[in-house]
């Protein structure tokens, strides 16, 4: 399985593959010539919507097999002192993309716009196609991640780390390992995951159950409230992290430095 220390040289690499992919789907090209030079762009849900259940596939096999691995979870590697925050969660490739695709999607779903808020960066055929492109990939790197969490943390049974998390927000952290940063960006990627839940199932009962149109605008909205929740949270985590850092390098400017008689 990947080694903890190149999870993140592989999102990097991931990152910018989605990034040219969306870039040359988003261009213009030729769609009818008998129609004055009617130009488009190639939409990757429609064009490739099979991508959705690879990487979910992807996910769900390679976690099933990362199970079988000792120490293949976040927070295994030995020699770790002190509590650990949000930073935690990229030592384990699921929530480590989870995180990546949470990222995507709230930024390029920042850039189309929505219900309730206003469409931001997006203002010709191409940069919309590309805001739209760029959220299937996160659509897709979110799926993956999600898969592979689950996936591990069930065949596994370690489910000592979510349940953690759960103690937190119920209880206190005094006895705990783990820092509060880490709770909020772990609610923060499962609202994401229910917020795509929501509005796929949307997409799906209007497309092939033939649900009324008000359907799919309730749950249009309910997918924008949520993915605005789910913003929040990760920004009250991303502020709790770096309010640990500081209080940790506080810590350890305040200790008198040992040296070696």
């Amino acid at each position: 399985m990947i080694k903890k220390a190149y999870i993140l040289p592989v999102m990097t690499v991931v990152m910018v593959a989605g990034i040219i992919i969306a870039w040359f789907a988003s261009r213009l090209y030729l769609y009818s010539p008998e129609f004055a030079g009617v130009h488009t762009y190639n939409v990757l849900v429609n064009s490739a919507p099979w991508a959705l259940l690879y990487a979910a596939g992807l996910g769900i096999s390679l976690g099933a097999v990362a199970a079988r691995f000792p120490g293949s979870g976040p927070g295994t590697k030995g020699g770790e002192m002190g509590r650990r925050g949000a930073g935690l969660l990229f030592e384990d490739l699921g929530m480590a993309f989870s995180l990546l695709g949470m990222a995507i999607l709230l930024v390029t779903g920042i850039m189309m716009g929505g219900f309730i808020t206003p469409r931001l960066l997006v203002d010709t055929a191409e940069t919309i196609g590309f805001a739209l492109n760029m959220h299937f990939v996160g659509i897709v790197t979110l799926l993956f991640g999600f898969g592979y969490f689950v996936t591990r943390t069930m065949v596994s049974g370690d489910y000592s780390l979510v349940l953690s998390q759960l103690r937190g927000f119920f209880g206190s952290r005094r006895q705990s390992k783990y820092l509060p940063s880490l709770s909020w960006a772990m609610l923060a990627v499962a609202f994401a995951f229910v917020t795509l839940g929501l509005k796929g199932t949307g997409l799906l009962g209007e497309q092939i159950l033939g649900l009324p149109r008000e359907v799919a605008i309730v749950t249009s909205v309910s997918h924008d409230i949520l993915a605005l929740a789910s913003m929040i949270l990760g920004l009250i985590a991303v502020s709790l992290t770096i309010s640990e850092s500081l209080n940790k390098q506080g810590r350890a400017a305040g200790q008198p430095s040992k040296l070696k008689a």
